[in-house]
Formats: structure tokens, sequence, C-alpha cells
């Protein structure tokens, strides 16, 4: 510390502080294993209990689409001439529900996947960690 400035000692320590209270950035871990999931994070191996996972990534995600299928038939006629066979559509008004289960996870071993530092929520003691999703280079390399 410079004994010259106090003013200088004292920015220098909330220097420290800001540091040391700064939230953690997101990283990039290696997918060690899928079964149970295993990842590499900062040479230290995460394991399930330590990890929350981006739903989507994982086994037995499900999605629901709903909604209305509009659309009309294409023009149509027939018969002799007559009114009753003149041309003419059908209009569809088709409602659906659709349910796609997802079997297999999206993590294979050797995916990078972003991971995000937190603590746990309830007494501040436990480390965790949040996958967020996988991600590749654009050339489609890992490193």
């Amino acid at each position: 510390m410079n004994n010259d400035n106090p003013y200088s000692d004292i920015i220098e320590i909330m220097k420290g502080v800001a540091v040391n209270n700064q939230p953690p950035t997101i990283g990039i871990g290696e997918v060690i294993s899928t079964s149970p999931l295993k990842i590499l994070y900062n040479g230290i191996v995460l394991e399930e209990p330590e990890l929350w996972v981006n739903d989507y990534l994982l086994t037995d995600h499900s999605r629901t689409a709903k909604g209305k299928l509009n659309s009309e038939t294409q023009p149509e006629s027939g018969g002799d001439g007559y009114a009753l066979f003149a041309s003419h559509t059908h209009k569809i008004a088709n409602p659906y529900t659709d349910t796609i289960i997802y079997t297999d996870t999206d993590l294979k071993v050797g995916f990078r996947v972003a991971i995000f530092p937190l603590q746990d929520s309830v007494d501040k003691s436990k480390q965790q960690y949040m996958v967020l999703c996988h991600l590749r280079r654009p050339d489609g390399k890992y490193s």
C-alpha cells in the first residue's frame, strides 16, 4: 500500500473488494459422460447432483404443440356443365395437438456446453452449475 496518499489505499481496498464480489461468468465445459452425466469444467469433474441442466438437453423431454390448420382444397369441377358441378373448393379447419417426446439426450461425449456457476439458493454453501446449452464453432471444431 502507498503511505503517501491514504485515498489511494482506500481505493485499492475497494478495488479488491469489487473484484472478489464479481458475479461468475459463463464458462465452457466438456461432456465426458452422458449416463450418468459428467462434465469437465476448469479441471473439475462436475456430476449430476451439482448440475442444473436445461430441460431441452435431457432425455424424455417433451413438447406439445396445439393449433388449427386452416386451408382450402384446390378448385375442382366435374359433370356436364350443370351448376351443381361447377368449379368449387372446400374449406379445411382442422384443430390438432401433437406431442413430441425426445428419447435421447442432446448431449454427447465430447460436446462443449455453456456453464454458469451459481450458489445453491437455499443455504448459499454449495456450488452449483447451470448447463445452458451445447456449443460448437461455426467451422464444426470444438477447440
